[in-house]
């Protein structure tokens, strides 16, 4: 956590978007309040700001936050929580402990935060009130033994990536829980106007894309989905596999991505994990993020040579990663490829754009709505680089 202090005050009157709002009406009058929706709608700030309110008006609450793990965690809720309370005025060091990432207020609130592949606390001590961020990459049985253990509410929140979800079947169809569906313009007065301009911008680029994020509408099922029946593990189980971790990458600016995706092998088993997928990355950007990202010169790196991939490959080569290697893309590549990860057997980090990903690379239909041979070159940038892995092995 940050390391600055600040004397404590009360909260000062701070503008709120309508999923805070929601919150604030509806959780004492249902158990679970469940945020369904796209991307910047503002789910997960308004509902860390909610409860920090929440601990604050009512002395003695006990306040869970999850998600995943606790690497995202710290990327998105955790980091939410600080900027409120620095920007409140509130944060006080002291309070803090960074052992089990647990803020104590004066009157005897606590807001503590976990990972959902952490058993011990999934199955450690109850509290009041839960918020699951992003449970749609929560196990089921893990949301349930931390319900049970709830006492008060619930509130979880996610991007309806997925067709079918056990959160649509065993949440949404409780008489007790209240959905609320939200998109960016519901929280349009917060958003920065370079986000504005790249979530519009996408609305024709990638309908399907936009289908889910933009419009905070539920996926559907793809026909001629090229991978199937790949396994989702928590990053804990990811981090236990015992072989060295090698990373593809896959060039894009906009409206395409640089992906990045780490890949470890062990005999016909592939484990996957995203480790970077972000739009408008200069090459010097791009070194400065794998540096902070934790790559360093010792990493192995496989990339391809097109689309200006050659001189960008000989800028990392010089830039602190000497071991990247180059693949080229001869006519064929794509479906040796894909025939080679089709018969292994691949566990993925649960992750939005990877599972996205994963739902919608698909192969094209002809005219008569039959499924070709030839795939769709569109949602298979993290898919790609970890093509790119299989197919070229020198590492090994």
């Amino acid at each position: 956590m940050v390391q600055q202090a600040a004397p404590i005050s009360p909260a000062p009157e701070y503008e709120t978007g309508i999923v805070y709002l929601v919150n604030k009406m509806m959780l004492d009058r249902y158990h679970t309040i469940a945020h369904e929706g796209g991307t910047r709608s503002g789910k997960t700030y308004n509902t860390v700001l909610f409860f920090i309110d929440l601990a604050l008006e009512r002395p003695g609450l006990e306040i869970s936050i999850t998600s995943r793990d606790l690497p995202h965690l710290r990327k998105g809720a955790m980091k939410d929580f600080e900027e409120i309370m620095l920007a409140r005025g509130l944060w006080e060091e002291d309070r803090w402990k960074e052992t089990d990432h647990t803020y104590r207020f004066h009157n005897g609130s606590y807001i503590e935060f976990f990972g959902a592949d952490d058993l011990g606390k999934v199955s450690g001590p109850g509290r009041d009130y839960l918020f699951c961020n992003e449970v749609n990459f929560f196990k089921y049985i893990v949301f349930r033994m931390l319900v049970v253990r709830t006492r008060r509410g619930v509130v979880v929140d996610y991007n309806p990536i997925h067709p079918k979800h056990w959160v649509y079947d065993k949440v949404l169809t409780r008489p007790n829980c209240y959905l609320w569906q939200s998109t960016y313009i519901d929280n349009l007065p917060f958003l920065p106007q370079s986000q504005i301009d790249e979530i519009s911008a996408m609305v024709e680029i990638d309908p399907e894309w936009a289908r889910i994020y933009v419009y905070g509408l539920r996926g559907t099922l793809q026909k001629g989905q090229i991978y199937k029946g790949w396994k989702p593990i928590s990053i804990s189980e990811y981090n236990a596999v015992a072989t060295r971790e090698v990373y593809g990458v896959d060039w894009g600016y906009f409206p395409d991505p640089n992906a990045v995706i780490g890949v470890k092998i062990q005999n016909n088993s592939r484990y996957i994990r995203k480790v970077l997928y972000e739009r408008n990355m200069s090459d010097e950007s791009f070194v400065t993020k794998l540096k902070g990202l934790g790559l360093n010169s010792s990493s192995i790196i496989v990339a391809p040579t097109d689309s200006g991939g050659a001189k960008a490959c000989q800028y990392l080569r010089a830039n602190g990663f000497p071991i990247t290697y180059t693949i080229n893309k001869p006519p064929g590549s794509i479906n040796v490829g894909i025939k080679a990860l089709r018969t292994k057997e691949v566990f993925y980090v649960m992750d939005n754009e990877l599972d996205f990903e994963i739902g919608n690379y698909t192969y094209l239909l002809d005219s008569n709505e039959e499924i070709t041979s030839q795939p769709v070159d569109k949602h298979n940038h993290l898919l790609d680089a970890t093509r790119y892995v299989e197919l070229y092995k020198p590492y090994l």
